[in-house]
């Protein structure tokens, strides 16, 4: 995308952000920036028409958030589909984070339009930056997280130990008559007791979607 596309669009761009910024429940730019873990004065900046020439992972950004193309965000294309792709009643913006790290991220890697199932629940998204999971889960798909969903045998969930909350791990949840084991996906890696005392389920993967070719 050239810079004179992007100089000739920055109107179209303060105009187009302004309009989802309205239909998205009203959101405001500085709710915006949180989401997004970017500065305010950035989105501000836009919204008045004073960028000239936005960075592409700033408009990456809004774009997946609101679940459109970097096209319609400058206005170079038209809203299709009814216009803003989350406003769709099964359509989420999930917060992506990166299976090695989860408290540490002050804000999330991305945000990815999701199509949800219908049900009503707390979701999430984590990327796989790792092939310690190969070959059940491959390096650089991106899991869904059902966070209030309770495992059941044979799910895989996240987990993470007490008293180190830094890292996610995924392991599949074994129910074996009273116990509950976890198996890693790893076969080098050994088979867990569940203890509650030691460990925090935080979701069931409910997706898994694999992204053919990694991030540049």
């Amino acid at each position: 995308m050239s810079t004179k596309i992007l100089n000739d669009s920055h109107l179209l761009l303060a105009q187009t952000l302004n309009d989802l910024l309205n239909r998205k429940e009203n959101i405001t730019p500085a709710a915006l920036a949180r989401k997004l873990g970017i500065p305010t004065n950035k989105i501000t900046r836009i919204l008045n028409g004073d960028v000239t020439d936005p960075k592409a992972s700033t408009l990456l950004q809004i774009a997946n958030y609101f679940g459109i193309t970097i096209e319609q965000l400058l206005g170079l294309e038209p809203m299709s589909r009814g216009g803003v792709q989350g406003e769709s009643s099964t359509s989420k913006q999930l917060p992506v984070f990166a299976v090695s790290k989860s408290d540490t991220q002050k804000a999330p890697l991305e945000w990815y339009h999701w199509v949800g199932n219908g049900i009503d629940s707390e979701y999430y998204a984590l990327s796989v930056d790792t092939d310690l999971y190969e070959p059940t889960l491959y390096q650089n798909s991106l899991l869904i997280i059902d966070s209030h969903l309770i495992p059941e045998d044979r799910s895989f969930v996240v987990v993470r130990k007490k008293n180190n909350p830094g890292n996610f791990s995924i392991k599949k949840y074994v129910i074996d008559g009273n116990d509950i084991y976890f198996y890693p996906l790893n076969p080098q890696l050994s088979v867990e007791i569940f203890d509650e005392s030691l460990y925090t389920i935080s979701g069931v993967i409910i997706e898994v979607h694999q992204k053919l070719r990694p991030k540049k």
